[in-house]
């Protein structure tokens, strides 16, 4: 399972992005049980889901968390910010 790093810890405890977007976790697995568990936890803690697809997507996602705390150091986003996932 790989998930969370697309998400800094403020975005996760208001459950915003920017104080304004839902966040949205995005998770990586092989584990198709583990994933719908984790889902049905996320989802009814008020936040949104994308499903990244199996873990193979885990380096993407590590890509795109590593763009977002180098982003966030380099005061180019707030530490509330990040990327935000609209459907």
């Amino acid at each position: 399972m790989k998930g969370f790093n697309t998400n800094f810890a403020a975005t996760l405890a208001t459950q915003k992005v920017a104080g304004q977007e839902t966040t949205t976790v995005q998770l990586a697995s092989d584990d198709v049980d583990a994933k719908a568990t984790l889902v049905a936890y996320l989802k009814d803690a008020g936040l949104k889901v994308i499903d990244a697809g199996n873990l193979k997507r885990a380096r993407e996602l590590e890509a795109m968390g590593f763009l977002q705390i180098t982003l966030a150091v380099r005061e180019e986003i707030s530490w509330m910010g990040g990327f935000a996932v609209l459907n």
